[in-house]
């Protein structure tokens, strides 16, 4: 599936590519999960837009706050790069639920369990780039993202709204 993020008047829309299929005559066309959605004869089928918006990430006051203007524009990049690796790598019940991962920012789920990789520098993730990660929930119910490096695992606790902008702006998810 392809998917895009893009720049919309109130925010950041979360695209993903409608696919279709015509099997014996019939033009199925699926959801995201890869569901039969429709089944139309294809004599009496029409092509929809190639691609479905799953919502858009409100870009207001809330969001401003929560990374400062300092941050802004490096973690609304952040933002746009991770929901379209979450969507395509899977993650979530439905596309829409990544976009309520980024609208709410205080509850912390836009980042979730499972692989990142280290692609650019974000203190205190200085001179880490290529590293792989793995995200996980403690016993404590903390947000760890442990990282290996040769034979030494290191973990960070992303605890604190700087940390986790820090981690979205460093790293992307696979």
């Amino acid at each position: 599936m392809w998917v895009k993020t893009q720049l919309v008047d109130d925010g950041i829309a979360l695209l993903w590519q409608v696919r279709t299929r015509v099997i014996k005559g019939i033009l199925n066309t699926y959801d995201a999960n890869g569901e039969i959605e429709s089944s139309v004869p294809i004599h009496r089928a029409t092509y929809g837009p190639p691609m479905r918006i799953a919502g858009t990430i409100p870009l207001n006051d809330e969001f401003v706050e929560y990374c400062g203007m300092d941050m802004f524009e490096d973690f609304g990049n952040a933002v746009m790069r991770h929901a379209a690796c979450l969507l395509a790598c899977g993650h979530g019940d439905r596309p829409e639920d990544i976009v309520e991962w980024f609208t709410d920012l205080s509850e912390g789920e836009f980042i979730q369990a499972g692989n990142y990789k280290f692609i650019q520098d974000s203190p205190p993730f200085n001179d880490i780039g290529g590293l792989l990660c793995t995200v996980y929930m403690n016993d404590d119910n903390d947000l760890v993202a442990s990282v290996e490096v040769s034979d030494d695992k290191f973990d960070v606790l992303l605890n604190t709204p700087k940390l986790m902008i820090s981690f979205m702006i460093s790293t992307k998810p696979v």
